[in-house]
């Protein structure tokens, strides 16, 4: 499983849709473009008016229950040995049981600084379909920024876990990444289809 979820993270830490301008219902109407598909994971992009980084959609379906995928998931300790070139990840703070702070970097390659991000995180589980979804935003005036790391400001992803059966899950994850920087946009998008 940690190697079919590293495959459509999606830029790890980077979770993030142009500001807040693109919630859950506008990314489901982007219209997406198959750019890659292989061993059970499909991936999509899509422009997203007003910004040059491209929207990413994964999709797979996995062999084992809902509440193990959500767990695997929300754990910041699995990071680095899940996520693509995830240096840390804790949580900085629980707000509720479904809301939490968490601060993760990420270790990128030369001659590229490392970026980070302070992510709000809110999970929430239909009663009628047992759909699980986390929606996660970049915030900013938590955790100062270190100026050898790129703080990443604009951010959102989407989990959508759903119940095919009692140990069978699909995953939808959703998002569009700023990386922040100077890294240009068409590296950037290359890149995010291939993580």
């Amino acid at each position: 499983m940690r190697t079919l979820l590293n495959c459509f993270l999606l830029y790890s830490i980077t979770i993030y849709s142009h500001a807040a301008s693109t919630p859950h219902n506008h990314l489901q109407a982007l219209e997406w473009k198959l750019k890659k598909s292989e061993r059970g994971v499909a991936v999509y992009s899509a422009q997203v008016p007003s910004s040059p980084h491209k929207a990413t959609l994964a999709t797979t379906t996995v062999s084992t229950n809902i509440d193990n995928v959500a767990a695997f998931i929300r754990n910041p300790a699995s990071c680095p040995k899940w996520v693509y070139r995830c240096k840390n990840s804790s949580l900085y703070e629980t707000l509720s049981p479904e809301k939490e702070i968490i601060h993760t970097s990420t270790k990128m390659p030369f001659p590229l600084k490392n970026r980070d991000i302070v992510a709000m995180v809110q999970w929430s589980k239909d009663a009628n379909t047992k759909v699980i979804t986390s929606f996660a935003q970049a915030i900013n005036g938590v955790i100062p920024n270190d100026e050898k790391t790129v703080r990443i400001t604009k951010a959102t992803m989407i989990w959508e876990l759903t119940p095919v059966d009692n140990n069978t899950t699909e995953i939808r994850s959703y998002a569009h990444v700023d990386p922040a920087g100077s890294i240009p946009n068409w590296i950037h998008n290359t890149l995010a289809i291939d993580i």
